[in-house]
């Protein structure tokens, strides 16, 4: 059964732009995807620097970057990696 790994950066500018709305984005994950997701967090990315701010919140999932990260955005891309469709809230 695959697995995704999500790590959301929650240094200062991706938290102010977003990032705290991805928090507890496990709350919004079907229950089938519980063991099948593994979700962290980072103080910094390092991502956000010079010309990139404007991208922020980013998010790295299975080593991919992904900027301008929303939950619909991540769980989506989640959802596309593990095979599945995408849940509805």
């Amino acid at each position: 059964m695959p697995t995704v790994q999500l790590k959301i950066c929650i240094g200062t500018t991706c938290y102010m732009l977003g990032a705290s709305k991805l928090m507890n984005i496990e709350t919004e994950f079907p229950p089938e995807w519980k063991d099948r997701v593994e979700v962290s967090a980072s103080p910094c990315l390092g991502l956000c620097e010079a010309d990139n701010v404007c991208h922020a919140p980013y998010v790295i999932i299975d080593g991919e970057t992904i900027p301008n990260a929303s939950p619909g955005r991540v769980i989506s891309e989640i959802a596309r990696r593990l095979g599945e469709p995408v849940p509805q809230s």
